[in-house]
């Protein structure tokens, strides 16, 4: 019995030595795309002393290079809340919650160069002033870098021509 396994895995061993030798490499490859690096982060402290009213809401402005026309145009903009009773965990806005009886919403807007957050409990009455800081993470994403040269031409050319085509 032993010798008839032995005499498989030495078939099997000399089979794939065989295998494997004719087996050639061919030429490379073309170059792959380029992946998008262009995505940023940062934290930031919104203290309560930041915001302000505006009509039925607070806001907040967080100042930014990151967002660039660029990344209003091409990209996106995400912004995160940490939790209030355990660090490093992170809720996306926008966000609801009740709070005192009432409805809590957090949410935010952005143009270039600026996030602009907000509270608003949905009524026709101003909520309460934070007394507390807040931490958002801000994550701008910059999604026209991660085409090829030839992509940016082709759109680039398609607008320039009006001939940008459309998905049903």
């Amino acid at each position: 019995m032993k010798t008839i396994t032995c005499i498989k895995i030495s078939i099997l061993i000399l089979f794939s030595g065989l295998f494997f030798s004719c087996v050639k490499e061919g030429p490379q490859g073309p170059a792959g795309y380029d992946g998008n690096a262009n995505v940023y982060s940062m934290i930031y402290s919104v203290k309560p002393s930041a915001w302000s009213v505006s009509g039925n809401s607070l806001i907040a402005d967080i100042q930014t290079n990151w967002i660039s026309n660029s990344v209003v145009d091409n990209g996106s903009v995400l912004v995160f809340m940490e939790d209030l009773t355990q660090m490093n965990r992170w809720q996306m806005l926008p966000y609801t919650w009740p709070s005192d009886g009432s409805s809590e919403y957090f949410g935010y807007w952005y143009e270039s160069g600026w996030v602009t957050l907000e509270i608003n409990n949905g009524t026709n009455i101003l909520p309460a002033f934070p007394n507390i800081t807040y931490t958002f993470k801000v994550v701008a994403i910059d999604g026209y870098a991660a085409m090829s040269n030839e992509s940016k031409k082709l759109i680039i050319n398609q607008v320039m021509n009006n001939t940008i085509p459309s998905y049903k």
